[in-house]
């Protein structure tokens, strides 16, 4: 009996959900359980050209004399081959054809079968169904068989739940390796990386890339290439590494080009546009959008995610009438698990905001916090389940070791009854490592806990810790090429009294609506976070002491047109040519603030330029700001 699990991209964006930042991968690895003769040789060649393998395979079932169970299998690799070149519906139509033919759950083809059924499906709520038929056909698979290791990893494929997802591929995954099964196991590691990413384990994420990447480079596979540079440009996403990314999804690009899968070119295209705009590199963005669009042709899968891009591509480019229409229409797509919600009301909040609409987009605001607050919450639930697999890896590989000792222990004592208390002993030394392993393995996953909090749970914005970090990397970046940078700060003015009169929740009113006004109206160079209270910090690289009061008060002329109007007193100071110390600036910035509220509120100080030592002044002066011979 063999098992493929393919490559479904349009299954896995409908599957899976928007994973890191660039949404779903449009891949799923293979876990193979062997196969009869008569499709032995087909599988391997749906890797390297899967349309001639499809003819091969409709030759074959033109054939005279097949038995039913052999039709049955020539239709799973017809599915197969479908499902790699992305004809969902023809992959659909052969998997039930094969399952006509082998209806009952004890026949070989029976399962793969089903899995290709549920991968291509674009119904979310047909796929239910299809997975209580697989977990029924799991009671005649023999325990810890390859069938059984590879028909948990689809359920786990097909699970909504993180907990569940994370805890059937994880189990998979173990039983692979512990079986010494290393072609499902790399198939698996493929796919698990994708869902340790969305559990915010980027390491591990790409120890498991790596691991699918050694065996699909010494078996050749090209389509687990592709996809493997796929994982791996979303990993450098998440790392911020976008020239890195795009170079990996130019090389899944160009991979799948060779094996005819446009759909899967379409995605990566798709995801070098959506990375070319993280770089502010707009043309590049549409042109790479205006391919992803020609590959995918008829498919409407994607073209939420599409448009989505496009709406950010007509923001950074002052389209804001567009941005605001395309983010509407992906907004509209209501259901459909590609679209980041959130991305797009922030999105229209912004063009609302450049456009002046200011009540449209404080809605939109609201409705992005809301998002926001949702996939913070998904994450930590990502994260807990991520622990809880870990906790459960640990937990089951003591035992192995502890049941493995104990048959060591016992065959010792009746060759050498002599060496007993020895050998207890080493035992013991051994057990405490593994426990103090386990607890320092604990004490780790607490503290990718404790990263997740960065952000100002009122606002959405940076908190102080946050901004402080960012702002210490510019600062050094501005120090080291000699450019300027300002900061300023923030206080909203009377707000005791708008607390004292409007309740707590006015004055959470007004930080939020002033949040929105600060995100709207700076730049995405900049840096922005709630300082603490009612106070707010900008770090803008480039801007100079008198360039920035003029971004200060185009700041506070929108917050005070809103309908509750804010004003604010503000503090800048500029850093000194090569300063580094944040907290010099900051305090500089604090003192011009406390002067800005002494000289009547609602207007800005800048700070006085910090005295200069000669010897600095002559260093400043060097080129390159060395010293001066």
């Amino acid at each position: 009996m063999r098992l493929s699990l393919p490559f479904a991209y349009a299954a896995f964006a409908v599957l899976a959900g928007a994973a890191v930042s660039l949404g779903a991968a449009p891949a799923q690895a293979m876990c193979s359980i062997g196969s009869p003769p008569i499709v032995a040789k087909l599988h391997s060649r749906i890797d390297d050209d899967p349309a001639k393998a499809l003819a091969d395979v409709n030759r074959q079932l033109a054939r005279p004399g097949l038995n039913r169970i052999d039709k049955a299998w020539l239709y799973a690799a017809q599915a197969l081959a479908y499902s790699t070149l992305e004809s969902n519906a023809e992959e659909v139509k052969a998997a039930q054809t094969g399952l006509k033919l082998a209806p009952d759950p004890r026949d070989p083809p029976h399962m793969e079968l089903l899995a290709q059924l549920a991968f291509g499906q674009m119904n979310r709520a047909a796929i239910a169904p299809i997975k209580a038929q697989i977990e029924e056909a799991r009671r005649f698979v023999e325990p810890k068989s390859i069938a059984d290791i590879c028909s948990r990893a689809v359920i786990g494929y097909l699970s909504e739940e993180p907990a569940e997802a994370l805890r059937q591929m994880g189990t998979a995954y173990r039983m692979a390796a512990q079986q010494g099964f290393e072609a499902q196991r790399a198939g698996i590691a493929i796919d698990l990386a994708a869902l340790m990413m969305k559990a915010g384990d980027i390491a591990q994420a790409q120890s498991l890339v790596n691991e699918g990447a050694r065996w699909a480079d010494k078996q050749h596979q090209k389509y687990q290439s592709a996809a493997i540079a796929y994982r791996t440009g979303m990993i450098m996403v998440n790392n911020k590494d976008y020239a890195g990314s795009i170079a990996q999804f130019t090389k899944a690009y160009t991979l799948s080009r060779r094996i005819r899968n446009d759909h899967f070119a379409a995605f990566a295209m798709l995801a070098i546009c959506q990375a070319q705009t993280e770089l502010a590199h707009f043309s590049d963005a549409k042109r790479a959008c205006d391919n992803a669009e020609r590959l995918f042709g008829d498919e409407k899968i994607a073209l939420p995610r599409l448009i989505a891009q496009r709406s950010r591509i007509a923001l950074g480019v002052g389209q804001y009438e567009e941005a605001v229409k395309l983010s509407t229409q992906v907004l509209a797509a209501a259901g459909n698990r590609a679209v980041d919600d959130g991305s797009a009301y922030e999105t229209r909040a912004r063009a609302y905001a450049a456009l002046g609409q200011y009540q449209k987009a404080y809605a939109d605001l609201s409705a992005y916090s809301d998002a926001f607050r949702k996939e913070t919450e998904a994450a930590k639930t990502r994260e807990t389940a991520n622990l809880r697999m870990q906790v459960e890896s640990d937990r089951q590989a003591h035992e192995n070791r502890l049941l493995s000792r104990e048959l060591v222990f016992q065959q010792e004592r009746v060759r050498y009854s002599r060496n007993i208390s020895l050998m207890v002993f080493c035992a013991g030394v051994v057990l405490m490592i593994g426990v103090g392993l386990f607890v320092l393995n604990g004490r780790r996953h607490r503290k990718s806990l404790e990263a997740l909090a960065t952000i100002d749970g009122l606002t959405g914005l940076p908190n102080r810790r946050d901004a402080s970090e960012h702002g210490m990397d510019v600062l050094a970046r501005a120090a080291d090429t000699w450019q300027p940078v300002s900061l300023a700060l923030i206080d909203v003015d009377h707000f005791k009294k708008i607390n004292d009169e409007g309740g707590h929740a006015a004055g959470d009113d007004a930080l939020r609506a002033l949040g929105f006004v600060l995100r709207a109206k700076v730049r995405d160079t900049d840096i922005l976070g709630r300082w603490g209270g009612e106070e707010f910090v900008i770090v803008l690289p480039g801007l100079k002491a008198g360039e920035a009061v003029d971004v200060i008060e185009r700041i506070r002329a929108a917050a005070a047109s809103l309908d509750q109007p804010l004003l604010f007193s503000a503090g800048i100071a500029a850093a000194a040519p090569g300063e580094r110390n944040l907290d010099a600036i900051v305090a500089r910035a604090d003192t011009a603030l406390y002067q800005a509220k002494a000289n009547g509120r609602n207007c800005t100080v800048v700070a006085a330029e910090p005295e200069i030592s000669v010897d600095r002044r002559r260093a400043n002066a060097a080129p390159g700001g060395g010293a001066v011979a």
